[in-house]
């Protein structure tokens, strides 16, 4: 077999090789590395790995013969996984090493949603049987509670007490509410409604608190948005998200709530003003019962993740450029009817 067959081989792999001598120099790449790259394969000739991507390079250095890396590759955040085969002659020298390589950027990133579904799925059928455990019981301390508040003479200092027996019943009512409806999140019952409509709502359930914090509420919305969806949970999440971004807001500062097609389908942001939420803790946000706010559950972002993750769709967090947070829910097009 003559030189061009195994160059074709080399150039129609799905893979990446990339042949480096003792010294880590690259002495040739096929055309899966330069794609990976966008550059010409003469670029690479002579080049140091470390060029290539200096996490893969300390890990051959390191010895390593297979592994995922996050890697920097020509200056692309990437995910590749490697093996690293020793390169002999025909005498049986080692001259060099033999680096087979993938993007498994996408691939982790399906894994990664993949266990978080299974994760949220495996907690939620748990919290769903302790919310219905715990609301029996809460059910029968209140209404004794009541019974008793109504029925016995009380004197002020008592009835500071069974105030605040009320209102702690009532607290713990709502989580109970709140842990059953991140528990039946996944089931859903869709019809074809207007997404504008269900904004609209939204927005009257958060008019009070609006001109409670003087927070000021700009609309970026298009006139219709006809999708098939449960009207009713994703209206929760929205107000959930609503809720936030004015808790996160300063007085006179603006929530901005817009909503359009996109390539993907259909998107709604929430944006704020607020001080935002730190690159660190950016990740751990949808994760349940994680919370650094007083008096919060950790409950409502992963419930909102929840609802749009039955819907096939995303909820993501990102730093607003004007300060605070933007959330934007997207919708596949597979969900819309137009």
């Amino acid at each position: 077999m003559d030189r061009h067959f195994f160059e074709t081989i080399l150039a129609n792999l799905q893979s990446g090789i990339i042949v480096i001598d003792q010294d880590c120099r690259i002495e040739m790449v096929n055309n899966y590395v330069a794609e990976c790259c966008g550059l010409p394969l003469a670029e690479f000739a002579g080049k140091s790995l470390n060029d290539f991507s200096p996490k893969l390079y300390e890990k051959v250095l390191a010895g390593k013969t297979s592994d995922e890396v996050p890697a920097n590759v020509c200056g692309v955040e990437k995910i590749i996984g490697f093996n690293l085969s020793p390169l002999t002659d025909k005498d049986g020298q080692q001259v060099g090493f033999i680096i087979n390589l993938k993007d498994l950027t996408e691939i982790v990133a399906i894994r990664h949603d993949l266990r978080q579904k299974q994760r949220l799925a495996a907690i939620g059928e748990i919290v769903g049987k302790v919310a219905h455990e715990m609301r029996n019981p809460l059910f029968g301390v209140t209404a004794a509670a009541q019974i008793l508040e109504m029925e016995l003479p009380l004197t002020e200092s008592h009835k500071e007490l069974m105030d605040s027996l009320l209102r702690e019943s009532r607290r713990l009512n709502n989580l109970v509410e709140v842990l059953l409806e991140c528990s039946s999140g996944s089931r859903l019952h869709k019809k074809r409604v207007d997404l504008i409509r269900v904004l609209a709502e939204a927005v009257r359930d958060v008019a009070a608190t609006l001109q409670e914090k003087g927070v000021a509420l700009k609309q970026d919305c298009e006139p219709e948005l006809w999708l098939t969806i449960d009207a009713e949970k994703l209206k929760r999440a929205i107000i959930h998200l609503l809720n936030n971004a004015l808790e996160a807001s300063a007085t006179g500062s603006e929530v901005t709530l817009a909503a359009g097609r996109n390539d993907a389908g259909v998107f709604v942001t929430v944006s704020d003003q607020g001080e935002g939420i730190l690159p660190e803790n950016l990740d751990k946000v949808f994760e349940i019962f994680y919370t650094t706010r007083k008096n919060h559950t950790g409950l409502g972002l992963p419930f909102c993740r929840s609802i749009l993750a039955a819907h096939n769709g995303t909820l993501t967090a990102v730093h607003n450029p004007e300060g605070g947070m933007v959330f934007m829910l997207q919708l596949p097009g597979d969900e819309v009817s137009q």
